[in-house]
């Protein structure tokens, strides 16, 4: 979608498409409180079977948040097409 969307426009944007997963690239600054708020409202926002996958070079600084979020951290693209495959494979919860 873009850089800088606020939750609500990722969250409306995933709802809209009945996208099962978000993926974010967490990148600068690290540890910014606005970039914290912003993942707890968007978890709050999403659905709960919608995944969240979060990366970039400042993912690490936000280790505790990511994983309140409930946020999966994937290191390499065979991790990331393994964990694809997994979320392609499970079944779909009615809406």
């Amino acid at each position: 979608l873009g850089p800088n969307l606020p939750a609500e426009e990722i969250a409306a944007a995933a709802r809209s498409t009945d996208a099962r997963i978000v993926a974010l690239s967490l990148v600068y600054p690290p540890d910014n409180s606005e970039t914290r708020n912003e993942l707890l409202r968007l978890r709050r926002y999403l659905p709960e079977e919608t995944a969240l996958i979060v990366g970039g070079r400042a993912v690490d600084s936000y280790g505790p948040l990511w994983r309140e979020v409930r946020a999966v951290h994937l290191n390499t693209l065979p991790e990331y097409r393994r964990h694809l495959e997994g979320l392609r494979l499970r079944p779909q919860t009615p809406a």
